[in-house]
């Protein structure tokens, strides 16, 4: 009897794939290593001038020697990845099983638990533990055709897009434990109902690399972002003897992300090297619903909301013709909250709906800018902030308080030395804005605004679900 490897044969393969994504970048940021080193050596080449030094003289053979070592590894995790996947087919061969079908799910089977469900229902539940990778690639060719005359001076001097050559790879791990369930009840009134639950408790890593080139520029950027928490799904739907039906829906995630992320792009007098972090933090939380009577009355409702907080920092340094070194820093921290609700109901040719949202979003900002050339040096710096809050309704009939064929809408937009009283929760979304300071006209007219989410949704609770 043939030894096994004790690993599975899933996870190796799922590893396998990520090792294979991870390789890609290495060779990516390889191609971009060499570039750069032959822009050293031959400027003339690549739009530059012959005295530009891209790298330092001492460094150019540092940079061959980065290069190979790159290659050889990249070159090394694919033989590994070869090797691992022989030895898994290998063992899923002694193992009985058709190579690529073994997972790492755990299945529990139908009624295990005598209690569990009600009379008549059946539970299926699966756990999911490990990795899963899923790979989207994109390329796009715009070879710059001629635009369509919006008027007849246009036909004398067409104009003509310019071409675009795009091309990226995206590689989507998620590690973790997701646990599904799903309980089909036969009821005693004849009609069926299916219930599905569904909870990822894990990591979300998102790898990208992108290629865009233009007769202006060439631009490769690689992009990395990590998410971790926790995300819920779950969906009910009933089917009537009688031919009606309803289901409902909700969602809820709360995650903690980074994003970092590095490009370079060359242009025919200059070449620039940009970095970029960003962290967030979001909560959100949706339902929904819908019915239909069989006789024609259809009816559906969402309420939702979410709050999110984002801090970002970006970094640039371009080298250009005119010998000028051009360096830019700057960070972004914001915040927002949005709560909304609808909900609409067709009866044949009548048909009545309702829609209420309100936002309210708080940024800041900040950014610096060097530029060391031949005339000296220069440095500016700028800072910016914004307060925004904004309500809408509207509606064909009297529904949730809004009055028939009425839309309403309030926005105010605050510059960084005015003051604003506002406050958005789901319980409540009050405002006090002076106009004057909105629109900067200097009058002192000021209005007050206050709206309930939570009233709306549950005004749509009682009339689709009782």
């Amino acid at each position: 009897m043939a030894k096994k490897l004790g690993l599975n044969p899933h996870t190796v393969r799922d590893q396998a794939n990520v090792l294979g994504a991870q390789a890609g970048v290495v060779e990516s940021i390889a191609a971009n290593l060499r570039t750069t080193r032959r822009a050293a050596l031959a400027p003339q080449s690549y739009g530059l001038d012959g005295n530009d030094k891209i790298i330092s003289p001492e460094h150019v053979g540092t940079a061959l020697s980065a290069y190979n070592d790159l290659v050889g590894a990249a070159a090394a995790a694919r033989s590994l990845i070869q090797s691992a996947f022989g030895e898994v087919v290998q063992q899923e061969t002694a193992s009985g099983q058709t190579p690529g079908t073994s997972k790492p799910t755990i299945t529990r089977p139908k009624n295990l638990d005598k209690d569990a469900g009600a009379p008549g229902s059946t539970t299926e539940t699966t756990i999911t533990i490990g990795s899963t990778t899923e790979f989207d690639g994109e390329t796009s060719i715009d070879d710059g055709g001629l635009g369509i005359p919006s008027k007849y001076d246009d036909l004398a001097d067409p104009e003509f897009d310019d071409p675009e050559f795009e091309w990226g790879i995206e590689a989507k791990t998620e590690d973790g434990v997701t646990l599904a369930t799903t309980t089909t009840t036969q009821n005693a009134d004849g009609s069926t109902t299916e219930e599905t639950n569904s909870t990822f408790d894990g990591t979300t890593t998102t790898n990208g690399v992108k290629v865009t080139a233009t007769d202006e520029e060439v631009k490769t950027s690689n992009e990395v972002s990590v998410e971790t928490g926790i995300r819920n799904t779950t969906s009910s739907r009933t089917e009537n003897a009688d031919g009606s039906s309803s289901e409902s829906a909700s969602e809820t995630s709360a995650t903690v992300g980074t994003t970092h992320g590095t490009s370079v792009t060359v242009k025919d007098d200059s070449v620039t090297y940009a970095a970029n972090a960003e962290a967030t933090v979001q909560a959100s939380a949706s339902a929904s619903g819908s019915f239909d009577s069989g006789t024609g009355i259809t009816g559906e409702g969402e309420v939702s909301a979410s709050a999110e907080l984002t801090a970002a920092a970006n970094a640039s340094v371009e080298f250009n013709d005119n010998g000028e070194i051009v360096a830019m820093v700057g960070a972004t921290v914001g915040a927002t909250a949005t709560a909304a609700a609808s909900g609409s109901i067709e009866a044949g040719i009548a048909s009545l709906n309702g829609e209420v949202e309100a936002t309210a979003t708080v940024s800041a900002s900040a950014t610096a800018t060097g530029t060391i050339g031949p005339d000296g040096a220069s440095v500016s710096a700028g800072v910016s902030a914004m307060a925004v809050a904004s309500a809408s309704a509207s509606g064909s009939v009297e529904v949730m308080g809004v009055s028939a064929g009425a839309t309403a809408e309030v926005y105010a937009g605050i510059g960084v030395k005015a003051e604003v009283d506002a406050s958005v929760t789901f319980e409540n979304v009050s405002a006090h804005v002076d106009l004057g300071v909105a629109l900067g006209v200097g009058a002192g007219i000021s209005f007050d605004i206050s709206f309930s989410p939570k009233e709306m949704a549950e005004d749509l609770g009682k009339l689709f679900w009782g």
